[in-house]
């Protein structure tokens, strides 16, 4: 939107997670989780879409994967009328080891002009789509002439209350650090917040 007023055109979230499911039997457990940054009343799914899956079969594996506004996100900047549809999920990490930790870290590079925001992901150091412009989730705010505005990341559990959802164990996070600066001064951190559930040694 080119009216927007942010203070800041960049919002960085750094996290650690590791399964919390044992792997016993040599089956995940189904479990799939959402990390997103969230608008600032932490109600809404402000802006990319990252999942974390865990596939409940034997030998699962551990991946974590993106969705893009369908048909693509240069297609729904022409068009302006892509609403809430999906192309099907890209995954920027698979095989992960689910029995150790692992570090993800996400960038927002906001711009003041509808659909050229832009999504970044680290994934253990290693960039996971350092080509891919976009990786954006809430088309349809644009659609509709509405631009929110990103202060948190939210974890949202993507199963219910069900017999079988209790056999997902869900996953640990750990070290999490959102930042909020511009890319022009990236070493200039304008607001931060982090915490850890770890105790620290003295």
């Amino acid at each position: 939107d080119g009216s927007y007023t942010g203070d800041a055109d960049s919002f960085y979230v750094s996290f650690w997670f590791k399964m919390a499911h044992d792997y016993s039997g040599n089956f995940g457990d189904g479990t799939r989780m959402m990390v997103v940054a969230g608008d600032p009343n932490g109600t809404t799914a402000a802006s990319n879409y990252l999942e974390i899956k865990f596939d409940n079969r034997y030998r699962g594996k551990l991946s974590i994967r993106t969705k893009e506004s369908d048909p693509s996100y240069s297609a729904c900047a022409q068009s302006k009328n892509c609403g809430d549809n999906f192309l099907d999920y890209t995954t920027i990490a698979d095989r992960l080891d689910h029995t150790i930790w692992h570090r993800v870290e996400m960038t927002l590079r906001s711009k003041p002009q509808d659909y050229l925001d832009e999504w970044f992901y680290t994934i253990d150091g290693n960039p996971a789509n350092p080509s891919q412009g976009g990786a954006f989730y809430k088309t349809q705010q644009y659609d509709e002439g509405r631009y929110m505005y990103v202060n948190r990341v939210s974890f949202v559990a993507l199963y219910g209350t069900s017999a079988g959802d209790s056999q997902k164990k869900g996953i640990y996070f750990d070290d999490i650090i959102c930042r909020a600066y511009n890319s022009a001064e990236p070493n200039v951190i304008l607001d931060e917040y982090s915490t850890s559930f770890e105790p620290v040694e003295s």
